[in-house]
């Protein structure tokens, strides 16, 4: 997986973001590899300890498959907590 990503920062503390995954994986059981672009969009903050993101992706193809939860769909929708150890 590669992740190439854009901030600009306009507002103090206040972060947008956008950019492309490049992701490849192998299908599991499988000799089969899968590959897929998503885009990516980010919004967060820059508190004076921590940095709260969230970040929308939506690619071509089905993030996974497996029998416990079946097929998934091609977005996907994370909320990310960043707390540095050094700051």
């Amino acid at each position: 997986m590669l992740q190439k990503e854009y901030n600009i920062r306009q507002i103090p503390g206040f972060v947008q973001g956008f950019g492309l995954f490049i992701l490849s994986e192998r299908i599991a059981g499988s000799t089969l590899y899968y590959y897929d672009i998503p885009l990516v969009v980010k919004v967060g903050y820059d508190f004076n300890w921590f940095q709260v993101d969230l970040s929308y992706k939506n690619g071509f193809k089905r993030i996974y498959w497996n029998h416990v939860v079946g097929n998934t769909e091609t977005r996907d929708l994370q909320l990310s907590i960043f707390v540095p150890i050094f700051k």
